[in-house]
C-alpha cells in the first residue's frame, strides 16, 4: 500500500523485504529455511566445497536467544555427550554453534547428529554435519522458490606483522541479496580459505533466512494461505487482512513510504504522491499544530480521496522546553486532533466514510522523531487489567481514551522516564550514572509500561552516556516508532481494493461503468492495463535515463507490453515497456517480469512517449487518468547562464532534465531575447533546481534577478470596433476586446472549464458553443501536467451574423489570436481573461489572396489595437503570506509587511502561538522571509503560497511597464492604438 509521508522527522525502521514475506505466507508447518538447512547435500566434486572423507565440523542452528557455549556444554553433557569448550565456536547474535570434530571420537559426533530435532526452551535445535554444503543447499532453496542468488564478496584481511599469513584466517565473506531487498549479510568470524569464507558466509543466508521466516511460524497455515502477501499490494487480498486482532498482526504485510517534502513550494511532489498512494501519513508538530501547509496538505489529500492519518510529533518539547503537566500536555494534543478533524469535516467529499482521526480508534500516533519514539493507545492496552468480563481491546481503547485514564496510564509514565533519565528534575536523583541506568530498567520492567517484550538498557557506558543519550535509548527500547505506525497503517488505511472502489469516480475521466472504469474500480488483475505514471525521476549513468514511477490500477503490466499512452494535452502514442522496477529497502530496485492492480512500479522505456506525467492503457477506445492539480505554479522566474560560455549546452541539457523530473519546474528558451528561462514556484524552488544543476554536471551558473511573471488583460470593453485591412487591401477584419468575468476566469484556471469544453463555456457566456473558435494561449511547457498559470483564460468569439467564413480564414483567424494571446501588446506577456469578439469581416473569394501570409498579420492588428482601445493593464501574481509565531513575538511583523505593500487578511492567536495571514505582491516577497525572521529575532515562521492574480496598483503600473519593456529590449514608449488600425 502507498502511503504518503508528509515531512522526513520520524525516521521508521523496517526489515521486511517482499519475496521472504511470500515464502512465509507459502510455508507448511516446518519452515522452508529448516527443510534446507536439514537437508543432505551429496559431493559435487566440480566446485570441491565439500571433503568425501566426512564431516569436519558439526552445525547447531536454531539455538534459544542469548545462550552461550558454557550453556550448550552443560545441555550436551546432560545428554552424554562430552565436548571440550574449546571445541564450541558460538554465534550468539544468530542463535547458532560449530563444533570441530577432530578432538572427538565418532560415536560422540553420531550422538551429536541424534540431537537434531530436540526441543531446547521451546525451540527445536537444527543439527547437521556442516560438510552438508551451505552454499548447495543455498542454491537448492533460491531454486525452490524462484529467487535469485545473492553476490558474494570475499574480503582479505591484512595479517599482522610478524605472522605467518597461511597460519592464521583471513578471508571475510559478504553476501548482498538484491532479490530481499538489499540485505547485506557478513560472515561472523575470518577464515583460512576462500572456500571456507563462501561457505561460512552462505550459512549466514541459510540462518538469516530461518530467523526470518520463524518469525511468521505463529501465523496458521491456512490463514497464511489466504491472506499472504505473494506480491506487493496484492490485488486478490481480502479485507479481512487489514484487521489487526492478535493473530492478523502476525500477517505479512508490504508498505510503500514516498517521503515527500512538506514546504509549500515543493507541494507539486506531494500531489504526484498523493495519486499514486492509498493513505497519508500527516506529520504535525505538537506545539504548532494545524499549520497552512497542514491544511494544504490534509486537502489535497482529501480531493484525491486519500485517507489521513496523523503523527503528532516533538511532543518531548512540550515536557522539556514547555515543562508542560500531564495534564496541559493531554489538552494540547487533544486541541490539535481537534483542530484536524474541524479541518477534515468541512473539506471531506461526500461518499466516503468519515475520515476523522481520533485516539480511541488508534488512527493518532505521538511521539518525537528526535529522540526515536512513538505510540498510540493500542501501545498501552496490554498495561490495563480490567475488573470482571474478559478484557477486550476495543473496551481497554474505550477505557484508555478518557482524559483521566489517558493521563495515568500513558503521559505519567513518558513523562517519569524522562525524570528518570535526567532530562527532567527529580525530588529524589540517583546516586550516579549506574543507579540512573538500574532505575530506568525497573521502569521498562514494570507492567504499566504496556509491552510483553522489552529491551533492557547495559550499564558498559555508563560513564560516558548523557540524560539525552540515555532517554533516547530508553524510549527507543520501550516505544520503537516503527511498531505502532505499522500498527495504524495496517489498521487505517485501506488495501488498493476497497481504496481504489471509493477513488474511483475521482481517477477516472470517463464513465466508471465501461470497461476500464470498472477495471480501476475492482482493482482487477485481470481487467484491461491501466497504469498511472506521476513523476520521472533520472536514472542511468549521470541521470541521462528516466525511470517513469506510478501505479497500477487495473490489469496486468508485463514486460514488452505495447501500451498507449496518453500524455495530459490529450495526444497519444503507443510506449513500449522494455523493464518493470519494484521498489526495495532504501533506494535498491528489483527487475520483475510482471506486476499486478496495486503495485507501485517504475518503467524503463516509456519516458519519450510521455511527458512528466500520462496515462498507459491497453485499452483502444478508454479514457485516461484524470490529470493531477499543482497548489503551486512556476511564478517565479529567472534569466540563467552560465559562467564559461563553453558550458552552455551542457547547462541546458542539464536544466532541461531536471525540469523535467520536477512536476512544477519549467525551463524554456525565449524566443525573441534568446535567454534560458528557470521558472519555479519560489525562491527556494529556484535554489534547489540550481543546486541540482551543479551537483549533476557541476557547471557555475549565473542568475539575473528574478523575473515576474506578469499577464496582460482589458479594463473595459473597446473603445470601438478595431478594424484592420490586408496589405492586398482585399481582406478586412473588425474586432472587439472586453474583459471576461471573473467568475468564468477562476472556472477556466481550477480545471472546470478546461480542454475546451465549449457546451459549459457557452452557457456560462450566454452564447452558442460553435461561436466559441477558441481559448488561448497555449501552455508553453506542452505534455506537462498545467497549473493555473497554464490554463488559458482568453477565448475568440464568432459574433457575426449570417456572414459565411471560409474554414481556411477561420484558420487563420485562430493562429493570429494565439500569437496575441501568447505575446502582448503591452510587455508581451501572455494575455489573461480577455474576450475577442469577430465583429465583421471580408474575404476575398479567391483563397490565393486570403493566404495565411495575409489574413494573420490582419487579423493580429485589430486585436491588438481592440486591447489598446480598451484600457490595457497588467495583473501580477499574489503570495497569500502566514507568518506563525510565539505569542508577543511578531509585533515587528506588521511595519514589514507594511513597506511591501501587504494587506492584513485575518490575525489569530492562541494561549502559545499568534498568526497574521497577509496578501503580499510576488515582485515584493524576495527575502521576505528573512526580514521577518530578523525583525522578530528568528521567531516569526513564513510560509507563502500562490493566491491568484490581481491588478497591478496605478501608481506602481508605469514604472512596471518601463521596466519591463526595457529588461526585453523593446520600445520604451507603448505604441498608440492607430499604429495597428486602419481607417476605413
Amino acid at each position: 500500500r502507498g502511503i504518503t509521508i508528509k515531512s522526513a522527522a520520524i525516521t521508521l525502521n523496517f526489515a521486511v523485504a517482499e519475496s521472504l514475506l511470500s515464502l512465509a505466507g507459502s510455508s507448511s508447518t516446518e519452515s522452508t529455511s529448516t527443510k534446507i538447512i536439514s537437508k543432505q547435500v551429496q559431493d559435487d566434486s566440480k566446485e570441491g566445497d565439500i571433503p568425501s572423507s566426512g564431516p569436519d565440523a558439526i552445525y547447531i542452528g536454531n539455538l534459544p536467544y542469548g545462550f552461550s557455549a558454557e550453556q550448550l556444554r552443560s545441555l550436551l553433557a546432560s545428554k552424554l555427550v562430552h565436548v571440550n569448550e574449546g571445541s564450541i565456536q558460538m554465534n550468539v547474535r544468530r542463535a547458532y554453534a560449530t563444533i570441530t570434530t577432530r578432538d572427538i571420537e565418532s560415536k560422540v559426533a553420531s550422538a551429536l547428529l541424534a540431537l537434531n530435532g530436540f526441543i531446547v526452551e521451546g525451540r527445536a535445535l537444527v543439527v547437521q554435519a556442516a560438510s552438508d554444503s551451505p552454499m548447495h543447499c543455498l542454491k537448492d532453496f533460491c531454486t525452490a522458490h524462484n529467487i535469485d542468488m545473492p553476490s558474494f564478496a570475499i574480503a582479505k584481511k591484512e595479517v599482522a606483522e610478524g605472522q605467518e599469513g597461511d597460519a592464521h584466517p583471513q578471508y571475510i565473506g559478504t553476501a548482498t541479496w538484491c532479490a530481499l531487498g538489499g540485505v547485506i549479510i557478513q560472515a561472523p568470524r575470518p577464515h583460512g580459505t576462500i572456500v571456507d569464507a563462501r561457505q561460512g558466509v552462505a550459512r549466514e543466508c541459510l540462518q538469516f533466512l530461518h530467523l526470518q521466516l520463524s518469525d511468521c511460524r505463529a501465523v496458521d497455515e491456512q490463514q497464511s494461505t489466504d491472506v499472504g502477501v505473494s506480491n506487493l499490494c496484492d490485488s486478490k487480498m481480502e479485507d479481512k487482512s487489514h484487521s489487526v486482532s492478535k493473530a492478523d498482526r502476525l500477517v505479512p504485510l508490504t508498505v510503500n513510504l514516498i517521503d515527500c517534502p512538506g514546504h509549500i513550494e515543493f507541494s507539486g511532489e506531494v500531489a504526484a504522491s498523493l495519486r499514486v498512494s492509498d493513505g497519508a501519513l500527516v506529520v504535525v508538530d505538537a506545539i504548532e499544530g494545524k499549520t497552512v501547509q497542514t491544511q494544504g496538505v490534509i486537502a489535497q489529500a482529501l480531493k484525491e480521496g486519500v485517507t489521513p492519518i496523523l503523527m503528532l510529533n516533538k511532543v518531548d518539547r512540550l515536557f522539556i522546553s514547555k515543562q508542560y503537566g500531564p495534564e496541559e500536555v493531554y489538552d494540547q494534543m487533544i486541541r490539535v486532533v481537534d483542530d484536524i478533524n474541524a479541518f477534515v469535516k468541512t473539506h471531506q467529499l461526500e461518499g466516503f466514510p468519515d475520515q476523522q482521526v481520533s485516539f480511541a480508534v488508534g488512527s493518532v500516533c505521538f511521539g518525537s522523531g528526535y529522540y526515536g519514539w512513538a505510540c498510540s493507545i493500542n501501545s498501552f492496552v496490554n498495561a490495563i487489567d480490567l475488573e470482571g468480563d474478559v478484557k477486550k481491546d476495543d473496551q481497554v481503547r474505550r477505557y484508555l481514551s478518557k482524559r483521566e485514564n489517558f493521563i495515568k496510564y500513558i503521559i505519567r509514565p513518558i513523562i517519569r522516564m524522562h525524570r528518570l533519565c535526567g532530562v527532567l528534575p527529580m525530588k529524589k536523583e540517583p546516586k550516579d550514572k549506574l543507579d540512573r541506568i538500574a532505575k530506568v530498567n525497573e521502569l521498562l520492567s514494570e507492567k504499566v509500561m504496556g509491552w510483553s517484550r522489552r529491551k533492557l538498557l547495559r550499564g558498559e557506558d555508563a560513564s560516558t552516556i548523557t540524560p539525552q543519550e540515555l532517554l533516547k535509548k530508553a524510549m527507543m527500547a520501550w516505544l520503537p516508532a516503527a511498531d505502532p505506525l505499522i500498527d495504524m497503517i495496517a489498521e487505517h488505511v485501506p488495501s488498493p481494493v476497497k481504496a481504489q472502489k471509493l477513488r474511483a469516480r475521482l481517477l477516472y475521466d470517463g464513465d466508471v461503468n465501461d470497461p476500464s472504469g470498472q477495471g480501476i474500480s475492482n482493482c482487477a488483475a485481470d481487467g484491461p492495463t491501466i497504469v498511472y505514471i506521476s513523476k520521472m525521476v533520472p536514472s542511468g549513468q549521470n541521470g541521462k535515463k528516466r525511470l517513469a514511477l506510478g501505479r497500477i490500477f487495473s490489469g496486468t503490466l508485463r514486460q514488452g507490453d505495447n501500451l498507449r499512452a496518453i500524455r495530459t494535452d490529450g495526444s497519444d502514442s503507443v510506449a513500449k515497456v522494455s523493464q518493470i522496477k519494484l521498489h526495495g529497502l532504501g533506494s535498491n530496485m528489483t527487475t520483475i517480469p510482471k506486476a499486478q492492480a496495486g503495485q507501485l512500479i517504475a518503467l524503463e522505456g516509456i519516458d519519450k512517449a510521455l511527458g512528466k506525467a500520462g496515462t498507459l492503457t491497453s485499452s483502444p477506445d478508454g479514457m485516461p487518468i484524470c490529470h493531477m492539480n499543482f497548489a503551486v505554479t512556476p511564478i517565479v522566474q529567472c534569466s540563467v547562464r552560465p559562467k564559461v560560455k563553453t558550458d552552455l549546452t551542457k547547462m541546458a541539457t542539464t536544466l532541461q532534465r531536471i525540469a523535467d523530473t520536477d512536476s512544477t519546474a519549467l525551463f524554456y528558451k525565449d524566443p525573441e531575447s534568446g535567454e534560458h528561462i528557470l521558472a519555479g514556484a519560489g525562491e527556494l524552488h529556484i535554489e534547489v533546481l540550481i543546486s541540482s544543476l551543479k551537483e549533476e554536471a557541476n557547471v557555475e551558473v549565473e542568475l539575473s534577478e528574478p523575473i515576474i511573471a506578469y499577464r496582460e488583460t482589458v479594463h473595459s470593453a473597446s473603445s470601438e470596433t478595431a478594424l484592420a485591412k490586408s496589405t492586398n487591401k482585399h481582406n478586412r477584419v473588425w474586432i472587439k476586446a472586453s474583459p471576461l468575468d471573473e467568475s468564468i476566469i477562476l472556472a477556466m484556471t481550477n480545471g472546470e472549464l478546461v480542454d475546451l469544453d465549449t457546451k459549459a463555456l457557452g452557457r456560462k457566456l450566454g452564447a452558442e458553443s460553435s461561436r466559441i473558435w477558441a481559448t488561448g494561449p497555449e501552455p508553453l511547457r506542452q505534455g506537462g501536467e498545467m497549473s493555473e498559470m497554464d490554463r488559458p483564460t482568453c477565448i475568440l468569439v464568432d459574433s457575426t451574423f449570417g456572414l459565411q467564413i471560409p474554414e481556411d480564414a477561420r484558420s487563420n483567424i485562430v493562429a493570429a489570436f494565439l500569437q496575441v494571446t501568447r505575446q502582448g501588446v503591452l510587455v508581451n506577456a501572455p494575455m489573461r481573461g480577455v474576450r475577442f469578439d469577430l465583429v465583421d469581416a471580408r474575404f476575398h473569394k479567391d483563397s490565393v489572396h486570403r493566404r495565411p501570409n495575409s489574413v494573420v498579420p490582419t487579423a493580429s492588428r485589430a486585436m491588438r489595437g481592440a486591447v489598446l482601445l480598451a484600457d490595457s493593464m497588467l495583473v501580477e501574481p499574489i503570495y497569500c503570506v502566514d507568518i506563525m509565531g510565539a505569542q508577543g513575538t511578531l509585533n515587528n511583523a506588521y511595519s514589514i509587511l507594511g513597506q511591501r505593500e501587504g494587506v492584513i487578511v485575518d490575525t489569530q492567536g492562541t494561549k502559545m502561538t499568534e498568526s497574521i495571514q497577509a496578501c503580499v505582491p510576488v515582485r515584493q516577497s524576495f527575502g521576505l522571509a528573512g526580514a521577518l525572521r530578523l525583525a522578530t529575532h528568528g521567531h516569526a515562521q513564513v510560509s507563502c503560497r500562490f493566491d491568484g492574480m490581481k491588478l497591478v496598483p496605478s501608481d506602481r503600473h508605469g514604472s512596471i511597464v518601463l521596466d519591463t519593456r526595457r529588461r526585453k529590449g523593446l520600445d520604451e514608449k507603448i505604441p498608440e492604438a492607430c499604429a495597428f488600425i486602419d481607417r476605413l
